[in-house]
C-alpha cells in the first residue's frame, strides 16, 4: 500500500503530489492551483506541520526535504 499523496493544512488548502511531473501543488480556495516545488526525484510521501512548512519525502534520493 502507497502512502498518501495528499494533505491538509488547519487553513484548508488542499497539497497534491503530481507523480507524472514530479511536483507539489497547492490548492487554495483563494488563489486556485500553484506549484510550490518543481523537480523532485519520485517524491513519494510528504506532510504539512501546524506551521505551515512542507516536508517531502523522496524516494529516488533517499532524501526528506523541508
Amino acid at each position: 500500500m502507497l502512502p498518501p499523496r495528499v494533505a491538509v493544512d488547519g487553513a484548508g488548502n488542499l497539497y497534491i503530489i503530481e507523480l507524472g511531473s514530479n511536483a507539489i501543488k497547492k490548492w487554495s480556495a483563494s488563489s486556485g492551483v500553484t506549484t510550490l516545488v518543481s523537480g523532485l526525484n519520485s517524491p513519494s510521501a510528504f506532510a504539512v506541520d501546524g506551521a505551515g512548512n512542507l516536508y517531502i519525502a523522496e524516494i529516488g534520493n533517499n532524501d526528506v526535504k523541508k
